[in-house]
C-alpha cells in the first residue's frame, strides 16, 4: 500500500505543531486557548505511531514520546 499522501499529511501537521499547540487542536489555537490531552491527542499519536511502525522513520516515534512526555505526567494524569 502506498502510505505517501497520509505520510505528507502527518508530516505537515508535525511541522506546524509545537507541544503547547499541535496543529490538530488548530481551533483552541486560534482562541488562544492552551490545549490539554484529550481523546484527538491520543487518536493523532496512534497515527504517528502507526506512521513510525510502517516507515521505521525516528522523527514520529521522537514526536510521540515528546508529546507524551509534555502532557502525560508520571501519575497518568
Amino acid at each position: 500500500m502506498d502510505y505517501t499522501l497520509i505520510e505528507a499529511y502527518i508530516d505537515e501537521l508535525l511541522e506546524k505543531s509545537t507541544l503547547d499547540f499541535p496543529a490538530w487542536n488548530i481551533e483552541k489555537m486560534r482562541q488562544g486557548i492552551k490545549s490539554e490531552w484529550n481523546y484527538i491527542d491520543g487518536c493523532m499519536i496512534k497515527a504517528i505511531l502507526e506512521m513510525y511502525a510502517i516507515t521505521g522513520k525516528e522523527k514520529y516515534r521522537k514526536f510521540a514520546e515528546e508529546y507524551i512526555g509534555y502532557r502525560v505526567k508520571e501519575d497518568g494524569s
